[in-house]
């Protein structure tokens, strides 16, 4: 009769396999981790993307209460501009700024036109006392779009 005898330890065999499955686990964790850093980087512009938008609608209208003849009326239509901030005021540029070295916003001007119902439309009669202002906040590595807002301006001071 044979007797049985118990080997002490674990087979390469099994070893192998646990290994494999910490491996496994150890991937799909640091994929999780990945994902979830991208999104929060993500949901971070776009935070900040929103702000910098209301800022630019804001700088908008602060340019405009300083001369629209002067800082609104002289850009020209569909020409790309950027909003910058020296000296305590606020002014359009043809410059490009790039904003913490990673997002652009930039701003289009353009005219707006009104019907007989003084009713906003594609074409018809250029209204002079009102323009279209398209503002875009985009990542200048690769042009995503984080935000786009349009504001009408209007000319309420005759200046």
């Amino acid at each position: 009769m044979k007797t049985k005898t118990k080997t002490k330890g674990f087979s390469v065999i099994e070893i192998i396999v646990a290994l494999a499955i910490i491996l496994t686990v150890v991937i799909f964790i640091s994929n999780l981790m990945n994902l979830y850093f991208k999104f929060t980087q993500r949901v971070g512009y776009k935070t900040q993307a929103a702000v910098l938008a209301e800022e630019a609608s804001e700088a908008i209208l602060i340019i405009r209460d300083m001369g629209w003849i002067e800082n609104i009326d002289s850009l020209s239509e569909g020409a790309n501009y950027y909003i910058d901030f020296e000296d305590g005021e606020y002014f359009a540029t043809s410059t490009p700024i790039v904003i913490d070295g990673t997002l652009s916003r930039t701003i289009v001007i353009e005219p707006v036109y009104r019907d007989e119902n003084d009713s906003i439309v594609e074409s018809g009669t250029e209204d002079t006392n009102t323009k279209k202002a398209t503002i875009t906040i985009s990542r200048v590595s690769d042009g995503y779009v984080f935000s786009e807002s349009k504001l009408l301006i209007h000319n309420i001071h005759n200046n």
